[in-house]
């Protein structure tokens, strides 16, 4: 009699547990953002697509303001060079870089900026990280940096 009770409750015990097992989660769409990331001078009940133009905005500023009080861009001759700079905003708020990609020979134009490049992103403030369906994110951004100097 017990083992068919035993039986009876292995049984009812995996068939319950396979409905377990085969519910499946909505896979998350990183892709896009429910909540951009935004600086402290950012307003954070705007719109999303000015959140991400502020975004976008104030890391060209810090980029600017670094870049200008460097030497070495003052001393270089480029025309039609630059970089595209893979970086990611990560679930603390801080920036990292993923990549750098040079255009037409900065590299040898100018080899301290990278490094400079580098620098700037580890020295900007923190954010409030991006959002997915609630959930705080790290995201991956792309921004084209070309200099027009002769």
């Amino acid at each position: 009699m017990t083992r068919i009770i035993i039986s009876l409750l292995l049984l009812l015990f995996f068939t319950a547990s396979c409905d377990l097992f085969q519910k499946k989660q909505q896979p998350i769409d990183f892709a896009s953002l429910d909540d951009y990331p935004f600086f402290s001078t950012c307003d954070s009940l705007a719109k999303e697509n000015i959140k991400k133009a502020c975004f976008e905005e104030t890391i060209y500023q810090y980029i600017q303001k670094d870049l200008d009080t460097c030497m070495f861009m003052s001393q270089s001759h480029l025309k039609n060079t630059g970089l595209i700079i893979h970086f990611d905003v990560h679930k603390d708020g801080h920036f990292s870089i993923f990549e750098i990609e040079k255009i037409n020979n900065v590299a040898e134009a100018v080899p301290e900026l990278e490094n400079q490049i580098i620098k700037t992103f580890e020295n900007l403030p923190k954010i409030t990280p991006g959002k997915k369906q609630g959930q705080i994110v790290t995201s991956r951004f792309m921004i084209p940096l070309y200099i027009e100097k002769y």
